[in-house]
């Protein structure tokens, strides 16, 4: 058991159900706004927007293991607020950037829990664990309240192993899933899902659909769209008399590329190929008078492409927008709307900030593995064109520079054409306008969805990580990478029985045995 020993003086009497504390322990808490009380440390109560706070940033911990964090509060008075905030950082070519951390499943990717104290000790208990690339674990307990709040007997405790992420080469899991309803004189229907799609360093092993109530699926058929690129699969579903859940689970193979050192490039360039991501379009406002006054803004000193890529980054990631109601998910909205929207909002951000200085770039929906298994809607990055280097990808909502492609499940590479369909009257009967066509799954006409259930039932998560030598596991990504398409087109990929052989090939662990399960259908 590690404590975290408060820097002031404790009397063990005053505090609920007692127990020792390790002596010695080389960290301390910082005490900001905070006076030494015989109970523990008395955050003081703070005008002026500041909170009170007691910190503790730890160097050493267990990483994959779930850890137990507990600390005792108590104020004046019941309901006071606190906040709790727990984050991970990692060292990245000597940058520190944020690293992979696994809170509470109740509150899924959220680092900051808040809480209310009462007028007697109440113990708040956190769980957390750290990617095995964390350096750095920081503890932060605030008091967002108005009068003083009294912090005892803070303790973080080892469980029992846990993965966090993967960290390297392994396997990936997500689901994408939706509620329908019969449209009016239509007893079957179409959803549209995007699919996790075979780019970078991402091979798909397979897919299971899936409904409940279970045989609402008539049929199903893989479709390429016409950009070349995407891949939808097409559902038939028969909802009877209710509403009907239907979605697919699906594996992932992933590898792990270093980032590329990029070229210095003082201007951008854009290629026949991609010049298209460089037009503004519906959900991509490029040529608005205030993105360029924006962009002209991050563009202070006329910095090289890298250097202004990093600076929409970070824009993306602190912007608070204005004053204005969430009622769209375009780069506009972003600017106007309060706290700066959702993901989606800032990552039409970052690419129209990225097109108003000429470089093509375009947005990427994908499920994240940092939800770890917890349910949200499409999650969004965004890629611009680097010279001599190509699409390099920055993270517009948490503020990383390229971002590794293990700790996501790509869905959909939206094209310019895509964007200006984000009003899409079909998709904005359940979604906001401003997110590109067919990044999401879309319901024909013949379909509705159905009211009063929750949407936003798309995950991913860590399956396992995949040891082996370079040799074994390059042929399988191989293995795997090529026999995408033609099990997509002879709709092997969404084969029950083959998605358990996968399963079970898995459950061993070793790459040669996954290899032999997907030379085994033939393909």
């Amino acid at each position: 058991m590690l404590c975290l020993l408060c820097a002031v003086s404790i009397s063990r009497a005053a505090l609920p159900n007692s127990a020792d504390l390790l002596p010695g322990f080389p960290e301390r808490w910082r005490l900001d706004h905070a006076a030494a009380e015989s109970s523990g440390a008395r955050l003081e109560a703070a005008g002026g927007g500041i909170r009170p706070s007691a910190s503790i940033e730890l160097t050493s911990f267990p990483k994959d293991r779930k850890l137990t964090l507990d600390v005792w509060l108590k104020a004046d008075d019941d309901g006071h607020r606190v906040s709790i905030d727990t984050k991970a950082m990692k060292l990245q070519r000597g940058e520190r950037i944020p690293a992979q951390i696994r809170i509470n499943p109740a509150d899924g990717y959220v680092t900051t829990e808040y809480a209310k104290a009462s007028a007697g000790w109440k113990r708040f208990r956190k769980y957390v664990t750290l990617s095995r690339s964390a350096t750095t674990l920081s503890i932060k307990v605030s008091n967002l309240g108005s009068s003083p709040l009294l912090l005892s007997k803070p303790s973080l405790t080892t469980g029992e192993p846990q993965l966090c992420d993967l960290d390297g080469p392994g396997v990936l899991r997500g689901s994408v899933k939706v509620w329908v309803n019969p449209a009016p004189g239509h007893p079957t229907g179409v959803v549209s899902f995007p699919i996790p799609q075979r780019y970078r360093d991402q091979a798909p092993l397979g897919l299971k659909l899936w409904s409940e109530p279970k045989g609402a699926i008539r049929s199903f058929a893989f479709r390429k769209r016409s950009d070349g690129r995407n891949w939808l699969c097409d559902v038939k579903v028969e909802s009877g008399r209710g509403p009907v859940l239907v979605g697919w689970e699906a594996l992932v193979l992933v590898r792990a590329t270093p980032a590329p050192i990029l070229p210095k490039s003082i201007e951008p360039d854009a290629p026949s190929a991609v010049r298209n991501w460089t037009r503004a379009t519906a959900c991509v406002q490029s040529g608005a008078a205030l993105i360029k006054e924006k962009a002209a803004a991050l563009a202070n000193g006329n910095p090289d492409v890298e250097t202004y890529a990093r600076r929409v980054a970070k824009f993306t990631c602190d912007n608070r927008g204005g004053g204005e109601a969430w009622t769209r998910l375009d780069a506009l909205a972003s600017l106007a709307c309060a706290g700066g929207g959702t993901c989606t909002n800032r990552a039409n951000l970052a690419a129209a900030l990225l097109r108003a200085r000429g470089i093509p770039a375009r947005t990427v929906a994908h499920l994240p593995t940092w939800c770890l298994g917890e349910t949200l809607f499409t999650h969004w990055l965004v890629e611009y064109w680097h010279p001599k280097a190509g699409w390099t990808s920055i993270e517009s909502t948490w503020g990383e520079f390229q971002p590794p492609w293990y700790t996501v499940i790509v869905l959909a590479i939206s094209s310019a054409d895509d964007e200006d369909l984000a009003d899409d009257a079909l998709q904005t009967r359940w979604v906001l306008p401003g997110a590109p066509m067919w990044s999401m799954a879309h319901l024909g006409d013949d379909l509705v969805p159905a009211p009063d259930k929750n949407q936003q039932e798309n995950w991913a998560r860590p399956e396992l990580r995949f040891g082996g030598s370079v040799h074994e596991l390059g042929a399988l990504f191989q293995a795997a990478s090529e026999s995408y398409e033609s099990l997509l087109k002879s709709k092997k990929f969404a084969d029950e029985g083959r998605f358990a052989r996968i399963e079970s090939a898995l459950a061993t662990a070793k790459a040669t045995l996954l290899s032999k399960a997907i030379a085994a259908d033939g393909t």
